[in-house]
């Protein structure tokens, strides 16, 4: 450096004095600020300036920076950091930095415009998000104002606006505990953990001690969108998560300059990160992660016991959720279970009468002499043998629906649709001489899977058939409302109980419970499951010796 770089070498005494003084007016101020209830100065933070990593030379600054050391831009632009930093033993050498994964950490002083030093602590390191060429300095202030100024800072941080997010933390855990899902829960706690205790960017991971893995369930990205980790891990065995496992620390633990991840490990950016147990009880069952990548603002003093509060709301809800979801997938079993003891039953009481039957016929079919006797034995057996097929095709259908499937869904034509079911259906009631009505809008298209919508609509039209008496009538219409397509079957036959209409798409049910009429009890069944997997519905009216209506309601996409 030239000559016209001295006066940031050698400050002149007189000009130290006065800075002195000038200090001391400036706490006095602050003091009386705060005595008058007035906000503390939040200027007295980090800020930033970027140096050549070979020559030295202050390539940036900050405002804030120039605001501390009382300097113009154009000044420190282009002069030296050896020029601008005071020397100390403490201090590392500048070739340090290459070594520091990162970087240096230390105590320190700078010259400021006024002459006198200025105690700041500084971190030094090469900047994850611009060239390796630069050396990136952060310092903050650590003159006795600015000292001051922080520990203001911190009484009201800690009290009014610490108060407000241990309030709304109180909301949350209430809103929270009306969540049933499990991970409809997780993903909730990071929204509003951002929405409503300011958080930036979160993480939620849990402990899996069989594995020795950290688990994903859901992050914030790069984006500020919560996106889905669960396909995610990673060791715990060599950080500091074995600490929160072994009780050690059930504090929060705050790293400021730390390297900023995405979800593929990569570098992004760097900042503070704040990691919380996440406890049920006394057992660390996760970890609650912040940063502060997209606002990049300044860790709030209160924030790393905030989250600290809000692991030990997240342990005891997600756990008890947990348990909620186990006792449920156990009901859900035995309900399974019973239906299936249930089903067993029902199916070989259906069982047991055809082969009584069958058994019965066979004893005298083999003694009958007359050939019009065995004709006549042999229809009765057939016709068993009939009802006993169709009961176990009815049986594996419906089993097979209860298994994951998919739906084949394409445009399609409703009146094709309805009339070949219809065609088929009069055919099979030709002896019961009944009257087939349809009015229905050719222009109709519905986005189905004909093949699997027409088993539904046979199950509801031999519904329809069985339980209208001969002569009877069977009518097949279409509505279209603002959102769905209904189609509409209506008869004119023995109708249904109130008391049964909420049971018919039961799997197995029948109104009559003697079980005397050879009917499987699972076309509802299946025709309901079919229906919902198309995201419809299916309505039901009825009236006890009038008749009944089922309209099958289809979304329009």
């Amino acid at each position: 450096m030239g000559d016209d770089d001295h006066s940031l070498r050698q400050p002149f005494p007189e000009l130290q004095r006065d800075s002195l003084e000038i200090e001391y007016k400036r706490i006095v101020q602050a003091i009386d600020d705060a005595a008058r209830g007035l906000p503390a100065d939040r200027t007295t933070g980090e800020c930033r300036l970027l140096a050549d990593r070979t020559t030295g030379r202050i390539l940036d600054v900050e405002g804030a920076v120039l605001e501390m050391l009382g300097y113009a831009r154009d000044v420190l632009i282009g002069v030296s950091i050896h020029d601008l930093e005071i020397p100390s033993p403490a201090q590392p050498p500048f070739s340090a930095v290459e070594e520091a994964g990162d970087g240096l950490d230390y105590d320190g002083s700078f010259r400021h415009a006024l002459g006198h030093p200025l105690p700041v602590r500084v971190y030094c390191r090469i900047p994850y998000e611009q060239s390796a060429s630069l050396v990136s300095y952060h310092l903050s202030d650590r003159s006795p104002r600015a000292r001051l100024l922080h520990e203001l800072q911190r009484r009201e941080d800690a009290g009014f606006s610490f108060q407000q997010k241990l309030k709304a933390l109180n909301e949350i855990t209430i809103e929270l505990s009306r969540i049933d899902s499990y991970q409809s829960l997780c993903w909730h706690v990071l929204k509003l953990a951002m929405e409503r205790l300011g958080f930036d960017r979160l993480g939620l991971w849990f402990v899996d001690t069989e594995r020795r893995v950290m688990t994903g369930s859901y992050g914030v990205d790069e984006h500020g969108q919560i996106r889905d980790e669960r396909d995610q891990s990673w060791p715990y065995e060599v950080s500091y998560i074995v600490d929160f496992l072994r009780g050690k620390t059930e504090t929060s633990i705050t790293r400021d300059h730390a390297p900023i991840y995405n979800d593929r490990s990569e570098v992004v950016g760097a900042g503070w990160h704040i990691a919380a147990p996440v406890l049920h009880g006394d057992r660390c069952i996760g970890v609650l992660m912040a940063d502060n990548f997209l606002r990049k603002q300044e860790m709030k003093l209160y924030e790393p016991e905030l989250l600290r509060l809000y692991g030990i709301t997240v342990g005891h809800l997600t756990e008890l959720a947990r348990a909620r979801e186990q006792a449920f997938a156990m009901r859900l079993e035995q309900e399974r279970i019973s239906m299936l003891r249930q089903f067993i039953t029902d199916v070989g009481h259906d069982f047991r009468t055809p082969l009584s039957i069958i058994n019965t016929k066979s004893y005298m079919m083999a003694r009958a002499r007359e050939e019009d006797m065995r004709h006549v034995l042999a229809g009765v057996i057939q016709e068993q043998v009939g009802y006993i097929s169709t009961m176990l095709d009815s049986a594996l259908e419906f089993v097979e629906l209860q298994r994951e499937w998919t739906l084949n869904l394409s445009p399609t034509d409703l009146r094709s649709l309805l009339a070949g079911v219809i065609e088929f259906y009069s055919d099979q009631s030709a002896s019961k001489h009944l009257t087939w009505e349809t009015d229905y809008d050719p222009s109709l298209i519905v986005t189905v899977d004909a093949t699997y919508l027409d088993r539904a609509l046979s199950r509801i039209l031999e519904n329809a058939v069985q339980y209208t008496r001969e002569g009877g009538r069977v009518r097949v219409t279409s509505a279209q409302y603002p959102h769905e397509i209904g189609i509409r079957i209506e008869d004119n036959g023995i109708g249904i109980d109130a008391q049964a209409v909420g049971k018919i798409f039961d799997p197995l049910f029948r109104a009559n419970e003697a079980r005397t009429e050879p009917r499987s009890g699972l076309g509802l069944a299946i025709a309901r499951t079919i229906v919902e997997a198309h995201g419809g519905r299916i309505a039901v009216e009825s009236t006890p010796g009038t008749g009944s209506i089922f309209e099958i309601l289809l979304p329009i996409p």
